[in-house]
């Protein structure tokens, strides 16, 4: 072995072996000397004293010759194959070389730049950012929807960055902005608090519009989204889908829709709905808690879909009617609404019920404890509704009752006071179903078979007298 150094000045170890020299020309006519001695001297030794004697001497003398010769040009012959696979060999290791280290060359080359680009984007990135901080800060509205529309940017060219984005847009939200009788307030206050909700509600729309699947090319998949606290205003999440998100303390000014909303998971706990609140149709997979929210209007959860239940302990529903408070204004048409809702695992614990309440066609697994001291002050309508556990209603306290045509599939036990303000012709009692404190003016019927039933089923039917 041996160094060597090449034409781009790197070093190298080369075998001595691989190095095949051409063959040197004295030995080649060294070689024909010695073979011309060797056949006169065969020719010599043969010679002998009569003409044949000469003659057959002289023929093996030049067919000794003729053989040496030949086996010479074939070596040469081997030898210049050889040699010529040898180069050949060579000439392809040098390309082999010359190649590597072109595609090292380039590789260096696309690593430098990729690294310039990326140190572009990344300063990009930085002076975005910190102008858009530098916009939302600004004391000009106009300034600050220029903010948001460049954090949207940012967003949309750089998925790695769509969650800081969105929790900058939700800081901003989260921002004081309280609400002051507008009697008290100057012009100049009342233009900038209008030119604040402008903000926004820009702020909002940027945050619904990555939230809903209609653009494939807009949507912002499995994203956190953090409102608590939040003042929201007219506030329409409707077909949005959001792994999780919270709304805890917030207040929605304006009306707040929600239908065909999608949830992984959503918390309300204490949450205001200063008008109506609309979830019709939202589907929730996961917990979800209204615990201790206030809805001043009318609530609707029409066909909406709690997978493993909702929390609606001490919340209240249809506070601008309480008469115990002051208002500031009533609505005689309002009402909770959870017609046809798959309700699982909901409970009502201290929930309170203000306004009319409609239940009719939903659905309750939520066992004994659903309605643990709810309060329904005004009526509410169980009609059609399925109770696929014990349900338990002696701790509730209401105006008026209706389970006509209500399905229980286990036991139920009725209030035991205010009898006559309840209806419950028509509802139906699976086999296992027993009814506790069933006032007297209602009895059950013999088991009849109906056509959505495989089992006979009795009927709650009035008894006469």
């Amino acid at each position: 072995m041996r160094e060597d150094t090449n034409e781009h000045g790197e070093q190298r170890w080369v075998d001595r072996r691989s190095i095949l020299k051409p063959l040197n020309r004295r030995w080649i006519w060294l070689a024909i000397a010695v073979s011309v001695a060797v056949c006169g001297l065969l020719v010599w030794s043969q010679w002998g004293d009569t003409p044949n004697d000469h003659r057959s001497a002289f023929d093996v003398g030049w067919k000794l010759g003729a053989g040496v010769l030949a086996i010479l040009a074939a070596v040469l012959g081997a030898r210049r194959v050889e040699l010529g696979e040898r180069e050949h060999l060579r000439q392809l290791a040098a390309d082999e070389h010359h190649r590597s280290h072109a595609e090292a060359v380039l590789r260096r080359q696309l690593d430098a730049d990729s690294a310039a680009r990326e140190d572009a984007v990344a300063r990009q990135i930085t002076e975005l950012s910190s102008k858009a901080s530098e916009q939302l800060g600004s004391t000009d509205a106009f300034v600050r929807i220029g903010g948001l529309t460049d954090l949207e940017r940012l967003g949309q060219s750089h998925e790695n960055l769509r969650q800081t984005v969105v929790d900058r847009i939700c800081a901003y939200l989260r921002a004081p902005y309280g609400r002051t009788n507008s009697s008290e307030e100057s012009k100049d206050q009342a233009r900038e608090r209008k030119l604040e909700k402008d903000v926004r509600r820009t702020a909002q729309s940027i945050l619904i519009k990555h939230l809903r699947n209609e653009l494939p090319q807009d949507y912002w998949p499995d994203l956190t989204v953090d409102l608590a606290g939040s003042l929201l205003i007219d506030f329409d999440f409707t077909h949005a889908s959001v792994a999780i998100i919270s709304f805890t303390n917030t207040t929605f000014e304006g009306v707040a829709n929600f239908t065909n909303a999608r949830f992984g998971f959503a918390d309300f706990t204490s949450s205001t709905f200063l008008d109506d609140a609309v979830f019709k149709q939202v589907k929730i997979r996961s917990d979800c808690s209204f615990g201790f929210a206030s809805f001043h209007k009318s609530a609707h959860f029409d066909a909406a879909q709690f997978k493993e239940g909702a929390d609606f302990s001490g919340a209240s529903f249809g506070i601008d009617n309480d008469n115990t408070v002051e208002t500031e204004a009533t609505d005689p048409f309002a009402s909770v609404s959870m017609t046809r809702a798959s309700l699982g695992s909901t409970y009502f614990y201290k929930t309170r019920f203000i306004i009319h309440a409609f239940f009719e066609g939903a659905t309750f697994s939520g066992g004994s404890r659903a309605f643990l001291r709810t309060r329904f002050e005004q009526s509410a309508s169980f009609e059609e509704a399925t109770f696929l556990e014990e349900t338990d209603l002696t701790n509730i306290s209401y105006n008026s009752l209706n389970f006509q045509s209500a399905v229980f599939h286990k036991s139920v036990s009725l209030p035991k006071d205010r009898i006559e303000h309840l209806r419950l012709t028509g509802a139906i009692l699976l086999p296992e179903s027993t009814v506790w404190n069933l006032p007297a003016i209602w009895g059950e019927s013999e088991s009849v078979h109906l056509d959505d039933y495989e089992q006979p089923v009795r009927r709650i039917v009035p008894v006469v007298f």
